[in-house]
């Protein structure tokens, strides 16, 4: 099954994303020296973005334990890989700052 959501700048360098029905499905907000701390929707933290190399970001749950990473694609998209290095999503520049979030598969 795959899942669309909008992410929507913050004034603050957080995003808010939502889902395809416009339901807040969480958030994001910066963290030290490029992080970044992500929330599920009822303000838990769910986990964590590392900057990697070369452009790349780290997922981690709240465990710390690697759920997946993404890096910079063509045309300003970003492409969203599991632990086991299998493409499951890709970011897209949308208007005024948003992005269109596809995701393929059961995540």
């Amino acid at each position: 099954m795959s899942k669309r959501y909008t992410a929507v700048p913050g004034p603050d360098g957080s995003k808010f994303y939502y889902d395809e029905n416009g339901k807040l499905a969480g958030t994001s907000v910066p963290g030290f020296f490029g992080s970044e701390v992500f929330y599920d929707e009822n303000g838990k933290t769910a986990g964590y973005g590392t900057p990697g190399l070369f452009g790349s970001t780290v997922y981690t749950d709240r465990d710390g334990r690697q759920k997946g990473s993404s890096y910079p694609g063509l045309f300003d998209t970003t492409v969203f890989q599991d632990e086991n290095g299998r493409t499951k999503g890709v970011a897209t520049p949308g208007f005024w700052d948003t992005e269109q979030i596809d995701f393929n598969g059961d995540d």
